[in-house]
């Protein structure tokens, strides 16, 4: 019961290697293996490690993507750090079972501590784990109906979901059942919003920016003296009430970040109503959301709230996280090669792109195309000047908190397993030691993939199958030579024998909302980056603004590209850093004016008959400042 099509790799199973392994120390050498030292609130002051310091979701999120990074680089510092985190979460359990500060009882950030600690057990098989969530689970299920969700905890309660599902299959306890159904009464339908999405458009569109933020503090301010002042909690049906009101519901359903999460609800949901329809209302709702407000990362704008079409408006980091797991999620549990597909798009572009190379810094928001990244006002919805700098905290401090689950998560699951095979979301340098049908396998990945089209398996041991869907951004496979037509392929693979995949990529044009065109070279998205004048402290951890010092002005004609793509041995340690592909197109230089301290909208560019120019695109991940939707010129 509740499995989905696939079954996730235990933590630890999947150990990654190549520019992924490189990766991942680099985040651990960056701001993630630092943070604590950085920010006071995920410092030894925090509430969840026992200070007087924060203790909402700062602290949850930190350690949700600090644990499976540890585990996977099996580094010793960072492991305990984790370790520190967790035994102050597990010692915090009273006898009822609630967990966590004492002075915060929002449901909310424990759901982020309840979906990390399965991994943790796969990682460690913690004996606490279990005996802990199953109390917790017991307290819920006593305490929801007459305290039940509120404002966050409501639209993302479909995180508690995973941790039950999980504890469920491994005991069996049938009040966790229950404990699901209620869950279902009292948090938000995303599955019925998704299928009415009622603000698809621009937030602009029903509040200006103004109005939105002076209608924020007034209509939130009491949340905020009730926390300030611990004064008594609202009773039941006030609460109730209040979840249904319009600014709430319009506040919530078109914050970019709860959409990002809530993409996984419908199917997470499914498995526990037995009600058909999850996975097509999830890519429904989120295709209705891109129609209106997509760019060429394939993820929606969200400068905190859903911000239109135009290349000049931001995505925030955590969207860029939160939609990773969800795909994540949503591959797992409906083998829909959608999900990979966009997972795999996510990763490669927008995640890296939202940092710089070395990780010691982040933007809050990113914009796909970005001419310059400094303190300025710009035509955020619900964000400040501050926000698309590289940063310690741009913004808001949930980014940075967040930030940590992105590559880690995506290094757990390259790869999924069923009862007879491994199934590969991206042939990524890695080696995979688990079990299948109860018996040891093990598979070896050799490539630079996606920076190039192939990669090398090598069967170490066991005799199983590996399946392989075809993603949509390459025309087929050849495995060993030989194309295969089916989308669906499977590899009876035999201890000791290898197989090489090619992935035949072609260089694509896409078309955006904005009327703009994009180049993609299989997953990768192609991006013309911009030279920058970087101005920064002396800490490698400053704030980094970043000034425009090379031509960005140019459109393509897409019937004169003459692509040359070149691959280069990359010597850079920073996988990110020195792209080592590179296409030349030939582009033009056009009209395109600075307006808002940003490129104006593509509607406003005009050809300026110049000649033709060959200009060098880069992966759109190895970019600070780029181009990556072009206007179309003829």
């Amino acid at each position: 019961m509740l499995n989905g099509e696939f079954e996730k790799i235990p933590l630890g199973d999947i150990k990654p290697k190549g520019w992924l392994l490189k990766q991942l120390e680099i985040q651990a050498e960056g701001l993630s293996g630092n943070v604590m030292d950085l920010f006071k609130d995920l410092s030894l002051d925090s509430a969840w490690l026992g200070g007087k310091g924060e203790s909402w979701e700062r602290g949850p999120y930190y350690i949700d993507g600090l644990m499976p990074l540890a585990y996977l680089l099996n580094d010793t510092k960072l492991i305990k750090m984790a370790k520190l985190w967790i035994d102050s979460i597990l010692n915090s359990q009273d006898d009822e079972g609630f967990f966590g500060p004492k002075k915060s009882k929002d449901w909310w950030p424990r759901m982020v501590v309840t979906k990390m600690l399965p991994d943790y057990f796969e990682a460690t098989s913690d004996e606490r784990v279990i005996p802990f969530l199953k109390k917790y689970y017991h307290y819920m299920n006593e305490t929801i109906e007459n305290r039940p969700f509120f404002s966050w905890a409501s639209v993302r309660a479909g995180e508690e979901l995973i941790g039950i599902r999980w504890l469920f299959q491994k005991t069996g306890d049938k009040e966790l059942l229950e404990l699901a159904r209620k869950i279902l009464i009292y948090r938000f339908d995303w599955k019925k919003e998704f299928a009415n999405f009622r603000w698809p458009e621009a937030s602009k569109n029903y509040y200006s920016s103004q109005k939105f933020n002076v209608k924020k503090v007034l209509f939130y301010a009491p949340d905020f003296i009730r926390n300030i002042f611990k004064t008594k909690e609202r009773k039941k049906e006030k609460t109730i009430k209040r979840e249904q009101l319009f600014f709430n519901q319009f506040y919530h359903v078109t914050h970019g970040v709860n959409i990002a999460m809530a993409l996984k609800y419908p199917i997470l949901e499914e498995l526990f109503t037995g009600e058909a329809g999850g996975n097509e209302g999830a890519k429904e709702g989120f295709k209705t959301i891109m129609d209106k407000n997509g760019t060429s990362i394939s993820l929606f704008t969200c400068d905190e709230h859903l911000s239109g079409y135009e290349a000049f408006q931001g995505t925030e980091l955590c969207t860029v996280a939160e939609s990773m797991f969800s795909a994540e999620k949503n591959y797992e549990i409906s083998g829909d090669r959608f999900w990979a597909d966009l997972l795999e798009k996510w990763a490669y572009n927008a995640f890296p792109a939202t940092f710089t190379p070395d990780m010691c810094a982040h933007q809050y928001v990113q914009q796909t195309n970005q001419i310059s990244a400094t303190t300025a006002k710009r035509t955020w919805y619900d964000s400040y000047n501050k926000s698309n700098i590289y940063g310690l905290k741009p913004n808001y401090a949930c980014c940075l908190s967040n930030m940590h689950q992105g590559f880690p998560k995506f290094a757990e699951h390259i790869a999924y397993k069923n009862d007879n095979a491994i199934i590969l979301v991206a042939p990524i340098a890695s080696e995979i030691n688990t079990r299948i049908n109860n018996k040891e396998v093990s598979l070896s990945i050799s490539s630079e993939y996606p920076f190039r089209n192939n990669a090398l398996l090598k069967i170490n041991k066991g005799n199983f199958d590996i399946q392989i869907q075809c993603p949509e951004f390459a025309e087929s496979i050849v495995i060993n030579g030989e194309e295969q037509l089916e989308k669906e392929i499977t590899i009876k693979a035999y201890e000791k024998q290898e197989y090489r995949l090619e992935y035949n990529f072609k260089l694509r044009t896409e078309r955006n909302p904005d009327s703009s065109i994009s180049l993609f070279y299989g997953p990768l998205l192609m991006a013309l980056p911009i030279k920058e004048k970087v101005t920064m402290g002396s800490s490698r951890f400053s704030d980094r603004e970043m000034d425009p010092c090379s031509e960005w002005r140019y459109g393509l004609n897409t019937n004169m590209l003459d692509p040359k793509i070149l691959y280069i041995d990359d010597s850079s340690n920073a996988p990110f850093g020195n792209p080592n592909i590179t296409v030349e197109v030939t582009g033009k230089r056009v009209n395109w004016k600075i307006k808002n301290n940003q490129c104006d909208c593509m509607s406003s560019v005009t050809d300026n008959n110049s000649e033709n120019e060959r200009i060098k695109l880069v992966p759109y991940g190895a970019t600070n400042l780029r181009i990556s939707q072009f206007p179309e010129v003829r």
